[in-house]
């Protein structure tokens, strides 16, 4: 047994490949189909009431936003008075 943990009498020959370089590949695959099929999940079409639900999800942020922004320019409006 060698330390590079392949099952090849020479130690250091570049056509064995140490047992770590195979099982990190193993887990990269594993990885990468996962992403795959998770992707596949994020692109499918949405319902109408789940676009409903978004368009209401982005016109209450729109809404928030534009009312931090005009408090932020009402309160510089009312520094510059001063």
């Amino acid at each position: 047994m060698n330390p590079g943990g392949g099952a090849c009498s020479e130690p250091r020959s570049r056509h064995c490949t140490p047992a770590w370089v195979t099982e990190r590949d193993s887990i990269s695959k594993t990885k990468s189909n996962n992403n795959n099929n998770e992707s596949s999940i994020n692109n499918r079409e949405l319902t109408m009431p789940e676009r409903l639900l978004c368009a209401k999800k982005f016109f209450l942020f729109c809404s928030v936003f534009a009312l931090f922004l005009f408090l932020i320019i009402l309160t510089v409006a009312q520094a510059g008075v001063r």
